[in-house]
């Protein structure tokens, strides 16, 4: 086993940008699709189950709803973890999107009318844009 996975470092290795990125590319859709299927078994369980007029608890249709919801946030984590280009466009949409500032409430003044200057003074975050 450890000789495979020193071949499959040195194939790696020698492989163009190019090839790296498809590599890439393909191990995240292989594991898109994985997750996908480990998701809907469940699903595909109680399907047959159903078919073949068999009962069983409610306890595995809640499981599924919550496997497809997981799936939903892994898929997501997925394009995270080999996507460098979603990594940046996210960022850049995140930025873009969520641009704030922290601007001083100035409502919380002394009698003179000056703004009061104590660590603990209301602060508030304004977002702009859409």
């Amino acid at each position: 086993m450890f000789a495979k996975v020193r071949e499959s470092n040195k194939t790696r290795q020698s492989m163009t940008s190019t090839q790296k990125r498809d590599f890439s590319f393909a191990m995240m859709l292989l594991t898109i699709v994985a997750a996908h299927l480990l998701s809907n078994l469940i699903y595909f369980v109680t399907d047959v189950l159903s078919y073949l007029n068999i009962s069983y608890s409610s306890f595995w249709d809640s499981m599924g709803n919550f496997l497809l919801t997981v799936n939903s946030a892994i898929n997501f984590l997925i394009y995270c973890a080999f996507g460098r280009k979603f990594r940046h466009e996210f960022k850049n949409a995140f930025k873009e999107t969520f641009r704030m500032r922290l601007t001083r409430d100035t409502s919380n003044s002394s009698s003179k009318g000056t703004p009061h200057h104590s660590i603990s003074g209301n602060w508030s975050i304004t977002v702009e844009g859409t």
